[in-house]
């Protein structure tokens, strides 16, 4: 039977901002660009955490350490008590939107009990919840190291696909956490523990964690093995709007504005309802030299997007542009 926890993890995974391309190709340009903000936390609500310790994440591809979870899954536990922890895990991580306060509070009343995988986990996505990733990034790496030496396992997790792909879910979880604390080293080492871990390299997991390595690359301004990252998760998916708006903004970073515009023009028509697909595109076209591509799509996020935080970036282009060029040869936005 796969893996409550693993299931719960893979559904947890944090969908985060956009590549944080800064000046790059647009310094090199003396046309004024507004790019979109990166936002770490749109699945999260802000927040501060308390100062906490560095975690030190032992070093991947240490296939000893993983061992003892794969001893046989007897550890003195009936089925009775697996299924009440898996029970208990459930109601724990349902609280997660609601009520992450009272997540919270249960998974650290269960851990009075001892050391329990599950318990932790919940924790630590309870923390994420509540706008402190600092903790949840400790917590993550607590658990981490509880997987690498079979502490806190309660209830069999060796019937899951495998529990490499478990601890790949995990560090990929305190990848993301870290990322929201505005901690991108730490991260990428995180991710990059991660995809030492995972057993396969086409599966879904594999791809996410090359996608948020990618992103944490960009943060770090290290372009050109984000391109990497991003090209071997096409790759094992093939193309995505996410991963087409990302090499976008790498190569645009970089100042090779071909595979980027035509990355660019590929994340629109993969997802259509982006602004910031849109404004990424627009941006490339200014740069370019095509001001009426990059005014047509500027408009289009205006009217359709008023409220989306790429449209006031385009609001603040389409202002400067005109500043240059006071009377301008508006074209109606695209459909």
């Amino acid at each position: 039977m796969k893996s409550i926890l693993f299931m719960a993890q893979m559904g947890a995974l944090c969908t985060l901002g956009l590549i944080g391309v800064t000046s790059g190709a647009s310094a090199q340009q003396n046309d004024p660009l507004s790019e979109l903000p990166i936002d770490q936390r749109r699945a999260n609500p802000a927040g501060l955490a308390d100062p906490q310790p560095d975690t030190e994440v032992a070093p991947a591809g240490d296939s000893d350490t993983l061992v003892p979870l794969m001893l046989p899954p007897t550890r003195g536990i009936s089925s009775a008590k697996a299924q009440e922890e898996a029970n208990r895990y459930r109601a724990c991580m349902r609280r997660m939107d609601t009520a992450p306060d009272r997540a919270l509070e249960d998974a650290l009343a269960w851990l009075t009990d001892g050391p329990s995988l599950p318990a932790e986990h919940c924790a630590a996505a309870a923390l994420v919840a509540l706008g402190r990733p600092d903790a949840a990034a400790e917590r993550y790496g607590r658990l981490a190291d509880d997987m690498r030496t079979g502490r806190g396992l309660t209830y069999d997790i060796v019937d899951a696909d495998d529990p490499y792909s478990l601890l790949a879910g995990i560090y990929a979880q305190m990848g993301n956490a870290l990322l929201l604390a505005d901690k991108p080293e730490q991260a990428y080492t995180a991710f990059s523990n991660g995809l030492a871990q995972a057993p396969l390299e086409n599966d879904p997991l594999t791809l996410e964690l090359h996608v948020d390595r990618a992103r944490t690359l960009g943060l770090l301004g290290e372009y050109e093995d984000a391109i990497k990252d991003l090209e071997q998760a096409r790759m094992i998916g093939g193309w995505r709007a996410d991963i087409a708006l990302y090499l976008a903004s790498a190569y645009r970073a970089l100042g090779d504005l071909e595979p980027a515009l035509d990355a660019a023009i590929r994340a629109v028509e993969l997802d259509q309802q982006s602004p910031a697909a849109r404004l990424e595109r627009a941006n490339i076209h200014m740069l370019t030299g095509d001001e009426k591509a990059a005014r047509t799509d500027w408009q289009t996020i205006v009217t359709r997007w008023p409220d989306a935080a790429a449209a006031f970036a385009a609001r603040a282009n389409l202002a400067a542009l005109d500043q240059m060029d006071p009377a301008p040869n508006n074209t109606a936005p695209t459909p």
